[in-house]
């Protein structure tokens, strides 16, 4: 296929203009002009897609780049999130919590907001695997206070309409 404006298709064009100027009878004029009106039409949405063309090719050459990073980020984000969720679904189940809400969301499915830690059973391998090195290390220490101004507020539950 041509480029928009082809040596063949300008030459058409021409070759219809001078035949229309000539003075043929009105029908054969009115099917000159119909088929010169189609050609300028086609020759029109050539140049229109080759434009369309350039402008993708120079947005490609300008962008590259970003793409595979971002895309690359989004996934490493979305691990992270995935890992977190992990772990706090375990931790709630080491300690007897709703892995769903934490006990902070009154229209839970699972426990009607009633979920906080000990509300459930714990489950054993993630009580082992999480609370008994704790409660192990402070039976050996004993108890330690704080340090002096650090005071953990409690946080509202992110499942908490709070």
């Amino acid at each position: 296929m041509s480029g928009p404006s082809t040596p063949s298709t300008s030459a058409l064009i021409d070759a219809l203009r001078v035949l229309e100027s000539s003075g043929q009878s009105p029908d054969a004029e009115d099917s000159i002009r119909d088929t010169l009106g189609l050609l300028q039409r086609m020759q029109e949405m050539r140049q229109a897609l080759s434009e369309s063309a350039r402008a993708e090719t120079q947005a490609d050459h300008q962008g590259p780049a970003l793409e595979p990073r971002a895309k690359a980020l989004i996934r490493s984000l979305g691990r992270q999130v995935s890992s977190m969720a992990q772990h706090a679904e375990m931790l709630a189940c080491a300690l007897g919590a709703c892995p769903d809400c934490w006990g902070g969301n009154p229209d839970c499915r699972q426990c009607t907001g009633a979920g906080r830690p000990g509300f459930f059973l714990p489950d054993e391998e993630c009580f082992q695997h999480f609370v008994q090195p704790v409660l192990d290390r402070r039976a050996r220490t004993g108890p330690r206070r704080m340090r002096a101004g650090f005071r953990p507020t409690p946080r509202p539950n992110p499942g908490s309409p709070a």
